[in-house]
């Protein structure tokens, strides 16, 4: 028997196939689109709660209206949750915020929920609030907030403490070694911290990774206001004829002092104070104290403060006798056998010690960047250039305490921890007769 097939026959299963085939497919599509749309809102609620929070945080840390700003986070503390605030009139959603304080840990907890279209996302930051006239901690070779890394046969000889919770944020090469301690953030795992060229990074370590009680912050004092009442005194120039030493016996202002032969500046039992626009030491060029009472130098540098080619300023003289406040752009560069023994502040300017260079005393900077190099030695007892990526680099010799946003060491550069400046760290970190509060970013959450 031959069976005949009607070709309509088959065509309906086949088009009943491709109709259920469509459904489905139109209803995964249309799943997938609502599930893709809920994820951007979620997203999208992300970043506005992220924005919201970072924008009050900003606004704390920088004071860019120069308020009261410890009564203005107190009053944020004892309010409570903000109004629904959007970011732009483009921008769907808006962000909430509540601001709380943890007193026994110093901080305060910044809570921002972004919402779009009924969707939530929550983000937390914390600020830290730091008391201006306290001296920080220098009992560690190296603190960095975010990364170290040590290459070629590169040693930190002391101990070193990091902040960043970041897989990978300690990195260390075959040859290296850190002398001493590591120290991580309570919340960061060990494993991930520390990454290197050895089966076993930990190798590396002479003595044990151990946890801090909690994250250390470290913020800058205060930058002085300079002095407006010196007498005015003009450009100076010390040179050759009539034959040196030149002096300087009285407070006052100066739109210039170049040195290039010997320039002696007395100190009694009054702080000498001096003023200047630009401040030029070269060659055979050098400042010397004759310091015979208890006062101090204090020397303020308005646009440019350069130091070059063997030029000295308090050469046989001790650190804490001379303090240098610099508000210039350029960086501060002792170069070639040029030194300076004293404390110096540089309120935004880079760091760059080279050659044979050197300078002993403590060095704060507000800079990003500060470069140890070559020959250099720094005997600094303190770097304090808490935002700076510093690098200590060809062989560079680093001694005293170092506190930075990240370090790297190359080569054969050392840095040795020198626990003398415990008791010799000057008053430059007094604010005031009171002292205030500020506040610096610690982690998102």
């Amino acid at each position: 028997m031959k069976l005949h097939r009607n070709n309509r026959g088959i065509a309906l299963p086949i088009v009943l196939i491709i109709t259920i085939l469509g459904t489905v497919l139109w209803h995964y599509s249309v799943r997938d689109l609502i599930f893709a749309e809920k994820n951007l809102k979620r997203m999208q609620a992300y970043y506005i709660a992220r924005s919201g929070a970072d924008a009050v945080a900003q606004y704390i840390v920088d004071n860019p209206d120069g308020i009261d700003m410890k009564e203005y986070v107190d009053a944020l503390v004892n309010s409570p949750k903000s109004y629904p605030t959007s970011i732009s009139g483009d921008t769907k959603g808006y962000f909430e915020i509540e601001v709380t304080r943890d007193s026994g840990k110093g901080i305060i907890i910044i809570q921002s929920v972004g919402t779009v279209d009924e969707i939530s996302q929550k983000v937390s930051l914390t600020l830290y609030e730091l008391v201006t006239g306290e001296e920080p901690l220098f009992d560690m070779a190296v603190f960095s907030n975010t990364a170290i890394e040590l290459k070629g046969s590169a040693r930190i000889e002391g101990d070193v403490g990091i902040n960043s919770l970041e897989p990978g944020s300690v990195v260390l090469a075959w040859s290296t070694a850190i002398d001493g301690n590591l120290f991580i953030a309570p919340a960061a795992d060990p494993e991930k911290i520390l990454t290197g060229a050895r089966p076993n990074p930990r190798d590396n370590i002479t003595n044990d990774i151990l946890e801090m009680t909690q994250e250390r912050v470290y913020g800058l004092p205060p930058f002085p206001d300079f002095p407006e009442d010196l007498s005015w005194r003009g450009s100076f120039t010390v040179g050759w004829n009539p034959s040196p030493p030149y002096h300087i016996y009285e407070d006052g202002e100066y739109d210039s002092i170049t040195v290039k032969s010997e320039l002696v500046i007395h100190v009694g039992d009054e702080d000498r104070i001096l003023r200047v626009n630009s401040l030029e030491v070269s060659g055979s060029g050098k400042i010397t104290l004759n310091r015979t009472g208890k006062g101090r130098l204090y020397l303020y540098v308005n646009d440019n403060f350069n130091i070059t080619n063997g030029a000295t300023i308090n050469n046989d003289g001790d650190p804490g006798d001379i303090f240098i406040y610099y508000k210039g752009n350029s960086p501060v560069n002792p170069s070639g056998s040029t030194k300076i023994v004293g404390c110096l502040y540089a309120e935004k300017a880079d760091i760059v010690i080279s050659e044979s260079g050197g300078i002993t005393g403590h060095i704060i900077t507000g800079g990003e960047n500060v470069s140890i190099i070559g020959d250099a030695e720094a005997n600094v007892r303190a770097l304090y250039a808490p935002l700076a990526r510093i690098v200590v680099a060809n062989g560079a010799r680093f001694r005293g305490a170092l506190v930075c946003d990240s370090l790297t060491v190359t080569g054969n550069s050392r840095v040795i921890y020198d626990n003398s400046i415990q008791d010799t760290f000057p008053d430059i970190w007094m604010g005031g007769e009171e002292d205030t509060i500020t506040y610096a970013r610690g982690q998102w959450q």
